[in-house]
């Protein structure tokens, strides 16, 4: 079998293929897909928090609603497969039903 195949192949019956082959360095024995989904959700979520000069400490200070947590949530919905609960969670927006409710404000603005 030709080495461009077989990743192909091999990467239809073991879904944490991609993320074994991006991360070559992680050990990865043992490691879920939720686990490996959830590790690529924070890895994004610190990114992004970091592009807009936020910290945990502001995570839980600032407003549920703030524009800041709006963007890095709709971001979030964008480039992963991150459920609202997971991102109400972690950037403290209360509800999940919420953050749909925030994130699809057609201005993108919502003050609270």
């Amino acid at each position: 079998m030709s080495s461009f195949v077989f990743p192909i192949l091999f990467s239809m019956f073991d879904p944490c293929f991609a993320a074994r082959e991006k991360h070559p360095d992680v050990v990865w024995d043992g490691a879920s897909l939720r686990e490996l989904n959830e590790a690529q959700w924070s890895a994004l979520l610190k990114k992004l928090m970091k592009l807009h000069n936020k910290s945990a400490r502001e995570v839980k200070s600032d407003a549920k609603g703030a524009s800041w947590k709006i963007e890095i949530a709709r971001q979030m919905r964008k480039e992963t497969t991150a459920k609202n609960p997971w991102i109400a969670q972690h950037l403290n927006m209360g509800h999940p039903s919420r953050v749909s409710n925030l994130i699809s404000n057609k201005k993108g603005r919502h003050s609270i």
